[in-house]
């Protein structure tokens, strides 16, 4: 139950996280070669913001969604309702854990681009023995089980991201902490309307529209209230005027225009 809550927790973190991650590892090394510090730390934190902005409400939809998320995934007659409930119930302590990895990937591709491997290999190795006694301590010494597995890997999650982020600050004179805690309190609140309409739908969806028992309905219910969360911080975003909703519209502007050459070559 803990390797398949893992499975759908860690998709989100390697698709954003890494990606943005890899991405932004060129233009990282090319600011340290021509040593434009200024540049590469301001990169970093465009990048980091980046993830947070798309990792952050994904992990409040897992949170929200985590009992008809295991149910599709995993399949309502093949999983059983005992087993559904206590995978998404460690689904919900391993939620910290997208955002933490989300940040992390592009701090070890920092350290990489500044030819520093050894800290993010130090800190990995560090946060790896704090999750292996937590884990030890909750299964030998509580009657946890596998949540205590799944706070253990959590808390090793943010061992790490507090290890790496520190380090990087040290060693480069950080970031802004103004800019960055600025963004992250707007993102924050953002996820937190997405977090309360996706809740508030689902649960008028399930009680007086669908019959979630079935599949179909529970796909729609999922489905709908998903969207319905997307939306809300997009909208939310909009107005509070976070910098990543145009940067993220740019993106798709141009993705937009990308699938539209082919399809004008062919005409």
């Amino acid at each position: 139950l803990l390797n398949l809550a893992l499975q759908l927790i860690y998709l989100p973190s390697r698709i954003f996280g890494t990606t943005i991650g890899q991405a932004s590892l060129p233009i990282l090394s090319k600011n340290i070669a021509q040593n434009q510090l200024d540049k590469f730390k301001s990169t970093v934190n465009k990048a980091i913001a980046q993830s947070i902005f798309i990792a952050l409400p994904v992990s409040v939809l897992f949170l929200v969604l985590r009992v008809p998320l295991v149910r599709i995934v995993f399949g309502a007659r093949q999983f059983p309702w005992a087993a559904t409930l206590l995978t998404a119930k460690t689904l919900a302590f391993l939620a910290p854990a997208i955002v933490c990895q989300a940040i992390i990937q592009i701090l070890i591709r920092s350290f990489y681009a500044l030819h520093n491997t050894r800290t993010p290999l130090y800190v990995s190795a560090v946060s790896l023995l704090f999750n292996v006694s937590a884990s030890y301590f909750f299964v030998n010494f509580t009657s946890l089980g596998v949540i205590g597995l799944a706070i253990s890997s959590s808390l090793g999650n943010i061992v790490q991201l507090t290890g790496l982020l520190y380090l990087f600050c040290r060693n480069v004179d950080g970031f802004s902490q103004t800019i960055s805690l600025s963004r992250l309190a707007k993102v924050a609140s953002s996820s937190l309307v997405t977090g309360l309409v996706t809740w508030t739908s689902v649960k008028i969806i399930d009680l007086f529209v669908l019959n979630t028992t079935k599949t179909v309905s529970l796909i729609i219910a999922f489905t709908a209230s998903s969207l319905l969360g997307i939306f809300s911080y997009i909208y939310t975003a909009s107005k509070l005027q976070i910098e990543e909703v145009g940067e993220y519209r740019k993106y798709l502007s141009k993705l937009t225009v990308l699938l539209r050459r082919p399809a004008e070559r062919d005409h």
